[in-house]
């Protein structure tokens, strides 16, 4: 998956400070970054492929969650920020 982050002159060296952080990332519940290519104009951010759907589109195909499906994505999610937050 490519993500494709425009950016003016002024704002470069913050996109540069996301790519560094994004680059620092290293956990299973985090989206990996394989490759970045910048351009005068863009960041080209290259991230692991994820299978299936996104989020918010398989979160709205059941009416109803069960109490352990809700507490199995909560925690997963958790896990993801706390990694994040761990980094600081």
């Amino acid at each position: 998956m490519a993500k494709i982050v425009p950016y003016e002159a002024e704002r470069k060296q913050s996109v540069l400070q996301e790519y560094e952080i994004l680059k620092a990332l290293h956990h299973e519940r985090i989206m990996a970054l394989h490759e970045a290519y910048i351009t005068p104009r863009y960041l080209v951010l290259i991230c692991e492929n994820c299978a299936g759907k996104e989020i918010l589109y398989s979160i709205v195909d059941r009416f109803r969650y069960s109490e352990d499906d809700v507490v199995s994505y909560v925690l997963q999610l958790l896990q993801g920020l706390e990694y994040l937050h761990s980094r600081r």
